[in-house]
């Protein structure tokens, strides 16, 4: 009987996808679809399982072999709920591991909670908006580097992490959330039939789905607003990629406006492009702009000086204070600048660290330009 491995690695090959592509429309690391593909995870979890079975437009007999491998491949040891608990703990501690210390982390995003600083106003003001009695379309906009993505993984994550730093607490939520990401950086997100899917399929509705109608925004609609009754927030990553594309109409972005009038459904965006800027493209797209008036802009900053030491303080002691002084200067508290610098600083020394140092900050130079 074939692996879970062979079978996955057999429908990614006939549907011509790469690990990061799969690993992007799932919201997952590519190093974790490597790692299925392998063999070194024979047994994911059954919701990701059907997340694959809807990117990879698998037919039912074929979704149930993938999940039936899975499955023989289980070892489950007390009651469900406890094995599943302990599985994703020691997944969270495997994926810790591979970067154990804080800093210095130089890819993008972060997507371990532990490893997310965040600006406390600009967190604050984002959790706000979806708090008890409030449910608010948010768009978060920011510089490349700025940390937009890495926000969303949190916010996504927080709850269901158990690895903290020291002293770091959970967002208390006042009221029960569904998450939903969605990067329209990656191609099937650029298509409204398999968007539409996704969503449904995320949020466990997508059995309520009619088979004889096709999914549309009616069909989507009437699925919404009969079956889903707790507060969800759609996180939709790089949105001016998705007003660029032609499957996602006017229609579509009209749609969006109005979807919280009759569902308990809030969105937060990220754009490079301020909100002004975003209205703007839309119109050049020939699309109906979806945030005029509608959703609350929040705008990115860079790290208070008090976090920034925080951060750098997990570097240990091989950097001194006037080091990190140094650092968080030159980096105009960005926590992307803060981190390469930090790397450089821990690995090169006198003429090759400032040459290392200066190319970092021009990397970055749209993002200090940005700063206040």
């Amino acid at each position: 009987m074939d692996t879970f491995a062979e079978l996955i690695e057999r429908h990614m090959i006939e549907n011509n996808i790469t690990d990061q592509e799969l690993a992007t429309a799932l919201g997952l690391r590519r190093e974790t679809i490597f790692r299925w593909r392998s063999g070194y995870i024979k047994s994911p979890r059954d919701k990701e399982i059907r997340k694959c079975g809807v990117i990879l437009k698998l037919a039912k007999p074929e979704l149930d072999a993938l999940l039936a491998v899975a499955r023989r491949d289980r070892v489950v040891k007390g009651s469900a709920k406890k094995a599943q608990q302990r599985a994703e703990l020691e997944a969270e501690k495997l994926a810790a591991a591979e970067s154990d210390r804080i800093v210095p982390i130089i890819t993008r995003p972060i997507e371990q909670p532990r490893q997310f600083f965040a600006h406390k106003q600009v967190l604050n003001e984002v959790v706000s908006s979806w708090q008890q009695g409030a449910l608010e379309h948010v768009l978060i906009t920011g510089s490349k580097r700025s940390g937009k993505s890495s926000l969303l993984h949190y916010l996504q994550n927080d709850a269901k992490s158990k690895l903290l730093r020291p002293g770091q607490e959970h967002i208390v939520w006042t009221q029960p959330l569904n998450w939903v990401y969605i990067n329209f950086l990656s191609p099937s997100m650029q298509r409204q039939d398999y968007l539409l899917r996704f969503i449904l399929n995320d949020l466990g509705l997508l059995d309520y789905l009619d088979p004889k109608q096709p999914l549309d925004l009616v069909s989507f609609s009437e699925v919404i607003e009969a079956h889903l009754r707790t507060t969800t927030v759609i996180l939709m990553d790089n949105i001016e990629a998705g007003l660029q594309c032609e499957g996602l109409d006017n229609n579509f972005w009209y749609y969006l406006r109005n979807l919280r009038e009759f569902s308990p459904i809030a969105f937060c965006g990220t754009s490079r492009l301020s909100e002004q800027e975003l209205n703007e493209y839309a119109i050049s797209q020939d699309k109906v702009s979806p945030f005029i008036n509608v959703f609350l802009p929040i705008e990115l900053k860079p790290l208070p000086e008090a976090t920034a030491m925080d951060l750098l303080s997990y570097a240990g002691d091989e950097l001194s204070l006037d080091d990190k002084k140094t650092i968080i200067s030159q980096s105009q508290g960005w926590p992307a600048i803060l981190q390469n610098l930090c790397h450089v600083w821990l690995n090169w020394q006198g003429e090759m660290r400032e040459s290392k140092s200066a190319q970092v900050l021009r990397k970055h130079q749209d993002l200090l330009g940005a700063a206040i």
